[in-house]
């Protein structure tokens, strides 16, 4: 594995504060509870298919070498069977792979899954820190795939990052952006959703009580958080921001069913484990938060519940024609 900035160092330079500052989350607490998050319990095996197939249908000659750019590799959800895609697929293709937490990398060098794919592929992966705020250091034209799984509502300055992603991104090249298109993810960020067969009232009432004391404190939910289900939105953006040099082909999804409960939605609040719950709150506010969740949950008697969420995660697919 090349390293693109040395992984290890107890360097968390983009951390939060405990301002009002409405970045992202605090780097080390999401990173330790990332994957059991409710709102992330993925069947892997599954998404691993998932993403094989998608891959698979756009790029089945393997007389196109594939060099592909993933922006936010967080814990390597999507990294994993990217990397298990191209080392199965052909002995040339590349993986990069960016991200600006170091305990996220960390975490991902650390999978075992991912060690057996990195001595299999090694002069073929590259993976390290990189800040998707900051100019990304790649020359024009670098990559023919760019991959982003959720990252879009985590940046400060979309436009900018848009046109680093034209930059190097290759004519005819492919872009691949994951959103999490389910209602439940929409009530979470404050969305108007009318009843629905996919979703548990309890869950609804939970969701919209934490937003009302949002509001009721003057801590709004970003706008933003639009952009982690909305499909079309996106769209928009990208046909308006880049000039029409891009075609939007199709979009694919993967649906699944998983239990949660109360108690797992109120850590989430607690430590700020989702954009939602995590930006633009401070510590002590969080736990506020928390606490009152804590108290509308024991007195609705709902603690121990499960509740069963309908997840779907999206694939939206562009090709640069320009």
């Amino acid at each position: 594995m090349e390293y693109l900035e040395l992984l290890g160092e107890n360097n968390d330079t983009k951390v939060c504060t405990e301002t009002n500052e409405s970045h992202i989350y605090l780097r080390k607490i999401v990173a330790q509870y990332y994957e059991s998050s409710f709102i992330r319990n993925f069947p892997i095996s599954e998404f691993e298919q998932f993403m094989n197939n998608i891959l698979s249908s756009y790029f089945s000659s393997e007389e196109y070498k594939l060099e592909i750019l993933e922006g936010g590799t967080g814990t390597g959800i999507l990294s994993i069977p990217t990397i298990q895609y191209i080392l199965s697929r052909d002995r040339v293709s590349t993986f990069t792979g960016v991200d600006n937490s170091y305990p996220m990398l960390k975490i991902l060098s650390e999978k075992e899954e991912f060690k057996r794919l990195n001595f299999k592929g090694r002069e073929r992966i590259s993976i390290g820190f990189g800040d998707l705020e900051e100019p990304l250091t790649f020359f024009s034209s670098s990559f023919n795939v760019i991959l982003l799984g959720g990252v879009l509502h985590c940046l400060n300055k979309l436009d900018e990052f848009l046109w680093q992603v034209d930059k190097i991104l290759k004519s005819e090249g492919y872009l691949f952006i994951t959103f999490k298109s389910d209602e439940s993810t929409k009530i979470q960020c404050g969305a108007e959703i009318k009843e629905s067969e996919n979703l548990d009232n309890k869950y609804t009432n939970f969701w919209q009580y934490y937003h009302r004391l949002r509001k009721d404190h003057r801590l709004p939910i970003e706008s933003r958080c639009s952009l982690i289900y909305d499909v079309e939105l996106v769209k928009g953006l990208i046909k308006n921001q880049l000039n029409n040099r891009y075609t939007f082909l199709k979009n694919d999804f993967i649906p699944w069913s998983a239990k949660t409960t109360f108690e797992q939605m109120i850590a989430a609040i607690e430590h700020g484990l989702t954009f939602v719950t995590g930006q633009g709150v401070s510590n002590n506010q969080r736990k506020y938060l928390s606490n009152k969740m804590n108290k509308w949950v024991k007195q609705n008697r709902l603690m121990q519940r499960e509740v069963d969420i309908k997840n779907r995660v999206e694939v939206a697919v562009w090709k640069k024609t320009a």
